[in-house]
């Protein structure tokens, strides 16, 4: 009887963990960006929420405020257009919600940002947002989440 169960568990679950083992392999894989080229003027640029260094070399999203949108998927460098977004439009404060959504073929990008800091309001020379985020990358039934912070701005 044992042997009976033992050959019963060997026949049903070794297929399954090869099923889940090939599922996790397609999973989409956010890297960071190999090379901003034109995305050095204004716009947003996001960390990992977990990476103290937060240095150019590492970044896993930026944009041109707005416009299109630059990621690493897939160990590749990929533009995305923008698709839509929600923003508050009177001046921003600590808290204040917004999101913004990127399409390319089947690669939807989606961001939710929280506002953490803002500029003094008598600093004039001051034209950054701190932000934190989560990074939804889908394509298909593949999904990644990341959390993120960033800085947006000129």
């Amino acid at each position: 009887m044992k042997e009976l169960l033992i050959t019963t568990f060997l026949i049903f679950a070794l297929p399954l963990s090869s099923t889940r083992a090939d599922f996790a392999t397609d999973a989409v894989k956010i890297g960071f960006i190999k090379n901003r080229g034109e995305f050095d003027g204004c716009g947003c640029s996001l960390w990992l929420a977990t990476d103290r260094k937060q240095r150019e070399s590492r970044l896993v999203f930026v944009d041109d405020l707005g416009e299109t949108a630059l990621m690493n998927i897939d160990g590749k460098d990929v533009k995305l257009p923008h698709l839509r977004h929600y923003e508050r439009q009177a001046k921003l404060k600590v808290g204040d919600k917004s999101w913004w959504e990127y399409q390319k073929n089947d690669l939807k990008v989606r961001l939710d940002f929280v506002v953490t800091k803002v500029c003094p309001p008598k600093d004039e020379s001051c034209e950054v947002t701190h932000y934190n985020a989560q990074l939804s990358v889908t394509r298909g039934a593949q999904k990644q989440i990341l959390k993120t912070k960033g800085t947006c701005g000129c």
